[in-house]
């Protein structure tokens, strides 16, 4: 089920936990207030310019409720957001066990890697359009265009 990680691949399972822990920290801090991320990203440009929410409205609001622990509220704002920060956590938390305990996987080595990267995308694709049809329903029935 798993071996010893190399150094290489430990150094770069840090990386990601770190990266996956600084967005989670991000959205920890403008959660409580602490900094403001339109000031950093803007109001959405997609829903200035054609009055629908995008793919991605939302996201940044269940992230929040995310960080919170308010998984249901999450879910109920951005269901597709809610799934992807529940696969970062995933992510986060394999990435650390690699590169803190030096446990290599064996479900992520080559031809498996080729599968769960190809059957992710799939899902990730599907699970993004689902919430963008969930968002636009939810703009549409409080009377957008």
């Amino acid at each position: 089920m798993s071996h010893r990680a190399s150094l290489q691949l430990r150094v770069g399972a840090a990386v990601l936990a770190v990266v996956v822990a600084v967005g989670f920290g991000v959205l920890a801090a403008a959660a409580y207030g602490w900094i403001d991320l339109i000031d950093w990203f803007g109001v959405c440009g997609f829903r200035q310019r054609h009055g629908l929410p995008c793919p991605g409205c939302y996201w940044t609001t269940a992230g929040m409720e995310f960080v919170r622990g308010r998984l249901v509220r999450a879910f109920v704002v951005q269901p597709a957001a809610t799934v992807f920060y529940g696969a970062a956590l995933i992510t986060g938390v394999f990435a650390l066990l690699i590169a803190a305990a030096g446990v290599d996987f064996a479900f992520l080595h080559p031809p498996a890697r080729g599968r769960v990267v190809r059957y992710a995308l799939i899902a990730a694709v599907v699970i993004l359009l689902g919430g963008w049809a969930v968002t636009l329903a939810r703009a549409w029935a409080q009377g957008m265009p």
